[in-house]
């Protein structure tokens, strides 16, 4: 009910359309063709897992928009169904376990994991997780033999699955010996804990191999640090009250207040663990994202906001333990129903969120609609090798939620809807500038260079506005139709 709108209003969103190029045009026809060509992407050296199952995923559906978004609900669902198994094995009650998982369905601030289908297998990746913890909680209670060896040899590939799907799991597949204490001996607890080391370690070194990304100098790790920190208060604060933007220190005040005045109450004492719990997943969610790119901060709108995806498992404990803990230390007996009252407030407070957010993510499909559709309109043949360059058109409709915005993404577009791999097609985003050179012309700013030029006579400029295509030929021409769409 809550994703149903995005369902039948959203569409591809970045990743998306490239994901699908690549599986539509490949080398060798049928499944064994997207494979061979998914293990050439740099991605698959250090999410293998997540590669292949974007293939499997797109040899499926194709390009049904809608059934892509279908899925990506789905892996929430699965995902906050996950951590109510997990819960209940730990001894909470069915609502008490169901609220936590039914916040974490609509948690907002990791809304476009819902949104936007490649982010969604992010969430997927947390699903592994908690179904591996699940199992090795199993088992850690089975007796020795057979079948523990095989609880213990699936929780471990449960691991390695989320690992290699999104790395930021390792960290809580660390996290999780807190949890073997519970349910274990000490010695127990920590040999299946140095089990979850050494598949993290092989995790981890496929990471650093095939990654090609890198880390900030170690003065900005430090800075991105406190960023991070800073604005996970301000998320549980506003998870809390869902209204507004209340200051962070709020929630700060009101996690330390509340643990300090329960640690003492004995039959609050669970809820302060399960706050202790919320405040570890949620720190083991953002440890990966010190050193990657400033951009990745907690309060990012739109794409970005999929990196809380592990974390939020831990906000929506520490909201659940928070409430509990308040509600036992004023209501008496009539605890439970007070806090179940407010969490089910702060829910719907996180629906209508939701729901605003969703209008930006349709906006953005109205836009590139518009785009191919001009595209198609102006040019229903072009030839081969031919590049388009499209303008006026906006490439971000509302804060992190971009339409056509990338090299690769209105590309892969074109080339899907002409079923034409020697096609090119990059938007011009404004702050880009044409260069017309003497024999061919490029677009500079942001990753544009010289490898995005076409030649003269086989680029074209689209007005989207004006559904006006140009056939540019020479540099005269280039140069004063740069003029005229203002690039």
């Amino acid at each position: 009910m809550v994703y149903g709108p995005q369902v039948v209003h959203g569409g591809f969103y970045w990743d998306d359309w490239q994901n699908a190029a690549n599986v539509h045009f490949t080398q060798h026809p049928g499944l064994i063709g997207a494979f061979d060509q998914a293990t050439e992407r740099p991605v698959f050296g250090y999410r293998p897992v997540l590669t292949g199952l974007l293939v499997l995923e797109y040899e499926a559906l194709g390009l049904h928009k809608h059934l892509f978004l279908a899925v990506a609900a789905l892996f929430g669902v699965l995902c906050a169904w996950a951590l109510y198994l997990v819960l209940r094995m730990l001894g909470l009650r069915r609502a008490e376990a169901a609220l936590p998982a039914a916040l974490l369905l609509v948690f907002p601030w990791c809304d476009s994991t819902r949104m936007w289908n490649t982010a969604s297998f992010d969430a997927l990746a947390v699903t592994f997780y908690l179904l591996g913890l699940a199992v090795a909680i199993l088992a850690l209670r089975a007796p020795p033999g057979r079948r523990r060896i095989l609880l213990t040899a699936g929780s471990l590939v449960l691991y390695l699955l989320a690992a290699w799907t999104y790395e930021i799991v390792t960290f809580a597949i660390l996290a999780s010996g807190a949890v073997y204490l519970l349910v274990a001996p000490a010695r127990a607890a920590l040999r299946r804990l140095g089990l979850d080391v050494v598949v993290v370690g092989i995790a981890l070194v496929v990471v650093a191999a095939g990654t090609t990304r890198t880390p900030l100098g170690l003065g900005d790790q430090v800075g991105h640090a406190v960023t991070i920190a800073g604005q996970s208060f301000s998320v549980l604060t506003r998870a809390l009250i869902p209204v507004g933007s209340p200051p962070g220190i709020v929630g700060a005040l009101l996690l330390v207040a509340l643990v300090a005045l329960a640690h003492r109450r004995p039959e609050l004492r669970r809820w302060v663990w399960v706050a202790g719990f919320g405040a570890l997943f949620t720190v083991a969610g953002y440890v990966l994202f010190v050193p990657a790119a400033r951009y990745y901060e907690p309060l990012a709108p739109g794409t970005t906001n999929r990196m809380n995806v592990l974390a939020a498992v831990g906000f929506v404990l520490l909201v659940c333990a928070l409430v509990r803990l308040a509600a036992g230390l004023l209501g008496g007996s009539r605890a439970p129903l007070v806090a179940a009252v407010l969490l089910v407030l702060i829910g719907i407070g996180y629906v209508v969120k939701i729901y605003g957010d969703q209008e930006g993510w349709h906006r953005s499909a109205e836009v590139q609609e518009q785009v191919l559709d001009a595209v198609a309109a102006t040019l229903p043949s072009p030839p081969q090798r031919t590049t388009v360059y499209t303008f006026n058109a906006p490439s971000f409709v509302a804060p992190g939620i971009p339409s056509f915005s990338l090299a690769f993404d209105l590309r892969s577009a074109v080339r899907l809807q002409y079923d034409d791999s020697s096609l090119a097609a990059y938007p011009i985003r404004g702050f880009d500038v044409i260069r017309c050179q003497a024999n061919r012309l490029y677009p500079v700013g942001g990753t544009y260079g010289p490898v995005h030029g076409a030649s003269y006579g086989q680029a074209y400029f689209v007005s989207v506005p004006r559904r006006r295509a140009f056939r540019v030929d020479s540099r005269a021409q280039c140069e004063a139709l740069r003029a005229r769409l203002g690039a």
